[in-house]
């Protein structure tokens, strides 16, 4: 067998052994696969951070009231993800090291956010729960929409609302606001013409209250639910699933491409030897 294939297959091999390490690092606990929040970028008086451990402990409870949920759903939210705060006027470059998906992470939605016209892609919100766990932290859009998936998988109809300084989730019992870590049993109208809701629910929070208040009294109008919000949403949790298991097929492939160039090339030479010897 020419000793060329047999170094360029191992070494295909080793390689694809080490992509695979690469892979599985973050999934086995082998490296953070995202930095911690930037100190400046962390709000004290929001309290510590309580980790999540277990996604499935955000899920309704059997005879759990429904309301009783809502509350314990959001204040498990609010305290185990940090909301990430960018430090400065608005979102810099400088800050993708935070909100783009880490290449331990997914190394493949990870070269998307360089490509041409999906530079978006730097600021990604996971649609994936665990994932969000996993970082820890988030925009108040990524906790809403961590909210809204858990709730999607257990068939409880909720909607995402966008704002242009903030984002909830409505559901038919009033609104989650997982950044505030309330529920509110009211309507995003209903709080906009009695203020005294948004004290009553807003009150962990007092230095908060007049943003708030600007959101849900000055511009209530401005709420806006995406088009074909569902499917939207659906397809956005695609997107992560096929990344999830498309990652792990490169690095499989290249080890298991050496051992069949060995065999291919084996192969090839029997047939020669083979041919030869008929010849003769």
């Amino acid at each position: 067998m020419n000793l060329l294939r047999v170094i360029v297959a191992t070494g295909i091999s080793l390689f694809g052994i080490l992509f695979l390490a690469f892979v599985a690092a973050s999934p086995l606990g082998w490296v953070s696969a995202y930095p911690a929040m930037p100190e400046k970028a962390i709000n004290r008086e929001w309290g510590e951070i309580i980790p999540i451990k277990d996604v499935k402990s955000l899920y309704k409870k059997k005879d759990e009231e429904t309301t009783t949920y809502y509350k314990r759903l959001v204040n498990a939210v609010f305290e185990g993800i940090g909301r990430f705060w960018v430090v400065g006027k608005g979102w810099q470059p400088s800050d993708a090291i935070y909100t783009r998906v880490s290449p331990w992470d997914n190394y493949l939605l990870w070269g998307y956010s360089f490509l041409p016209g999906h530079e978006h892609f730097a600021q990604y919100e996971f649609a994936i729960p665990q994932k969000t766990i996993d970082r820890g932290y988030g925009f108040c859009s990524q906790v809403a929409r961590m909210v809204y998936y858990i709730l999607h998988d257990q068939g409880i109809k909720a909607t995402v609302k966008h704002h242009p300084n903030h984002v909830i989730v409505a559901v038919d019992e009033g609104i989650i606001d997982a950044n505030y870590g309330v529920f509110v049993p009211h309507t995003t109208e209903q709080m906009r013409d009695n203020q005294q809701i948004i004290e009553t629910y807003y009150n962990r929070l007092p230095k908060e209250l007049p943003a708030v208040r600007r959101i849900f009294s000055e511009m209530t109008g401005k709420w806006r639910v995406p088009t074909d919000h569902d499917a939207l949403y659906a397809y956005m949790m695609r997107v992560e699933v096929i990344a999830e298991i498309f990652k792990w097929f490169p690095p499989v492939f290249l080890i298991l491409a050496g051992p069949f160039l060995l065999f291919a090339s084996s192969r090839r030479n029997k047939l020669s030897i083979r041919d030869k010897a008929v010849k003769a």
